[in-house]
């Protein structure tokens, strides 16, 4: 919780002044029992000639002294309210600005996460932690940390002030206070895990909206909308259940601390009335006073019971922000990379071996060489690691054993920014950001002018369906590209990496989700593409890959057969298998 305070750090003359405004509150309020108790009963209404002659007044001008009195706790309520109004305002500026850094952190420090970390996280978890966390977390600086000056100075003072009018009535007052602190203190580890449990409960339904919300075109198809919502109502209910279980612990706290103010009271009150009615060193006047210092703390207390239940939430949540602002990424740029400008493009695999687990390795290895300007073509059964081959050569992952090569450097002394300068993927899954069309289109060149980004659309083949749109190139396109047909997405994912202009393509089974018609139309805009380019080309259809300089085959992890098509096909191997199979089911469809 102490880190969270370096956010606040920019606004430091204006915390110094709340802070001056929270001691002159605290201040005022002790004024006010001592004005409605001591001055009004015992010395004005008791007309006490000591008082009078203390202000020079004379026995008959005490209703001067009563509207004194009065005037003195108007001004000590309005002053009271002016400041407060003074610090909700100061609040009011400083909290969004705190919430929105923390927030941008958060979202920065996951940005900065290699990809493992977010295929081993669900998206209703993370939007959890960027928003309800950093609410949480902020609500403790709001609605506690400004008071707790005021408070704790309040409680401080009234203590002090009690003793010294009566102890005995002090005593009386505040025998339960260590004892309710002990059980506070031994009941905030059950909190914290009901708000642990309540944290998990609200992800686990967070994810459940979301993939709902990405699927909803599968939920319909298969008809499961009834089997969802019982999902939903299953989440739904373990985060009302746990609610629930929060709810009941505060009201144990509350009912806990409101049993110790009473009792406090009805004490203060028994052993007061009786010093009044025996014993001729107690007041009415100062019982009242005294009784009303015992209410005043009663705020204070129950301010500190919130207090103990909002830190343990906050810090609840503090724990999971910092655990993603700690998370180190798995792929890290080294502390002084080399200035790289890629000039042939040429790729080399020594000793490649990689598995997401390291004890199951995807790649094994592998030795490989792609001339600079040339196509490889990667043929392989599914789940053979053709993908995996193409993310490592991109660096999102790193291998366990080997190094890759680019133009004879190692990509690990590559900065990233260099490195994915030179390298753009087109792939099967392809992502629409929301925005216009030619903000996605410019999403890796954001300063490309508007001559450009039609260009790059004319050489994907995209420029004729984009001028139909309402807008044209400004007309906004909704997140995921739900909208636009897979063709469509898949010509602005090849007009983003024209634009890019990569001297290292990847084509990650680009034309696999479209059909045939559309699949020609993008492979004129691919070929296009593909020009002077070190290409990478994996393809569901290897047709596609014929006139690749080059086609390796990966089996179980390994390279089996690389060269040619022509060459493949010749030596009757696992490639000509693959291409006999593949030629055989298109024909039963009809399609050469």
């Amino acid at each position: 919780m102490l880190r969270i305070l370096k956010y606040f750090k920019p606004f430091i003359p204006q915390i110094l002044f709340l802070l001056l405004c929270y001691l002159v509150t605290a201040a005022l309020n002790l004024i006010w029992p001592y004005l409605n108790g001591t001055v009004l009963y015992d010395q004005i209404l008791a007309k006490d000639k000591s008082f009078a002659d203390s202000f020079g007044l004379t026995s008959d001008s005490f209703i001067t002294g009563l509207a004194f009195v009065v005037i003195a706790m108007i001004l000590t309520k309005l002053i009271t309210q002016i400041i407060s109004i003074i610090q909700g305002i100061i609040s009011a500026t400083i909290v969004p600005k705190v919430v929105a850094d923390m927030k941008s952190v958060i979202f920065e420090s996951m940005g900065q996460l290699s990809l493992s970390f977010f295929n081993n996280s669900r998206t209703g978890s993370l939007m959890t932690r960027v928003l309800s966390d950093a609410d949480r977390v902020t609500d403790f600086f709001t609605s506690i940390l400004p008071y707790s000056v005021t408070n704790i100075f309040t409680i401080i003072s009234t203590c002090i002030i009690m003793f010294s009018m009566n102890i005995k009535l002090s005593v009386a007052a505040l025998c339960l206070l260590p004892i309710l602190s002990f059980i506070s203190i031994k009941l905030m580890p059950n909190l914290f895990h009901l708000f642990g449990k309540r944290h998990r409960t609200e992800r686990n339904l967070n994810a459940c909206i979301n993939d709902n919300i990405t699927g909803a075109r599968v939920v319909k198809a298969f008809g499961q909308e009834k089997r969802e919502m019982k999902a939903f109502d299953n989440y739904n209910s373990a985060i009302c259940d746990a609610e629930i279980e929060v709810v009941n612990f505060h009201n144990r706290f509350t009912a806990m601390y409101s049993f110790v103010e009473e009792v406090a009271s009805l004490a203060v009150w028994a052993v007061g009335a009786y010093l009044v009615l025996y014993t001729s060193n107690m007041k009415m006047g100062v019982l009242i006073t005294f009784s009303s210092y015992v209410t005043q703390l009663k705020e204070p207390l129950n301010f500190l019971s919130r207090a103990l239940r909002t830190w343990t939430d906050s810090k609840n949540s503090a724990e999971r922000m910092f655990e993603i602002i700690d998370a180190k990424p798995d792929i890290l740029e080294k502390e002084n990379p080399i200035k790289f400008n890629m000039e042939k493009g040429s790729i080399e695999l020594k000793n490649l071996t990689f598995g997401y687990d390291p004890n199951i390795p995807v790649l094994k290895n592998m030795n490989l060489q792609i001339e600079g300007g040339k196509m490889l073509g990667i043929v392989g059964r599914s789940g053979a690691g053709k993908s995996t081959l193409v993310s490592l050569i991109s660096r999102l992952y790193d291998p366990q054993d080997g190094e890759i090569l680019i133009d004879g450097v190692n990509i690990k002394n590559i900065s990233f920014n260099d490195l994915r300068r030179h390298i753009s993927m087109v792939s099967q899954e392809t992502y629409i950001f929301m925005g216009t069309v030619a903000e996605n289109i410019a999403y890796a060149k954001p300063e490309a002018s508007k001559a450009e980004i039609i260009r790059a659309a004319r050489l994907a083949s995209a420029h004729d369906f984009i001028c139909k749109f309402p807008d044209g190139y400004d007309t906004v396109i909704g997140s995921g590209g739900k909208s636009l047909s897979g063709g469509e997405r898949q010509r602005l994912s090849i007009a983003r990496a024209i634009l890019a202009d990569p001297k290292i393509l990847i084509l990650d089974e680009a034309t696999a989700s479209v059909d045939t018609e559309t699949e020609k139309a993008i492979q004129k805009s691919l070929n296009y593409l593909i020009k002077d380019r070190t290409t990478l080309s994996i393809a569901h259809r290897l047709s596609t890959l014929r006139n690749a300089d080059k086609l390796i085959v990966i089996d179980n992890g390994k390279i089996i057969e690389q060269g040619t098509h022509p060459e493949l096909v010749k030596r009757h191997g696992t490639y000509f298998k693959l291409v006999e199979l593949q030629t055989k089911a298109l024909a039963m469809k009809g399609i050469e």
